[in-house]
């Protein structure tokens, strides 16, 4: 295999570089998720090719976080709960209207 020339350029992440890398990591977590729930025979080794282009992804995307603000640094694991709502408030999932129902529409 012949290696690649390396770039007498040095190439800097502008700010969506770096948050298109995340994107690209996160997806690659879902496709192996995917692979591990399948019954497919090629699995194992697509998923050590997925492993392989991940950690060159992470490693790119390790060297530009520090462009990040301090606020996208907190993974979804991370983040702090949302405040508990008042057992009196309505469910946002269910919206309740005080207008009368039309039987026609049902």
């Amino acid at each position: 295999m012949v290696p690649m020339p390396a770039s007498k350029y040095r190439v800097k992440l502008n700010l969506a570089d770096v948050r298109a890398l995340r994107r690209a990591y996160e997806q690659l977590a879902a496709i192996k998720g995917m692979l591990m729930q399948t019954n497919w025979q090629a699995s194992p080794a697509c998923q050590l090719l997925v492993d392989q282009v991940a950690a060159v992804v992470a490693g790119v995307y390790n060297k530009g976080e520090v462009m990040l603000p301090r606020s996208e640094w907190l993974g979804p694991a991370e983040t702090p709960p949302p405040a508990p709502a008042s057992p009196d408030a309505p469910d946002p999932a269910f919206p309740v209207s005080d207008a009368p129902r039309d039987p026609k529409e049902a």
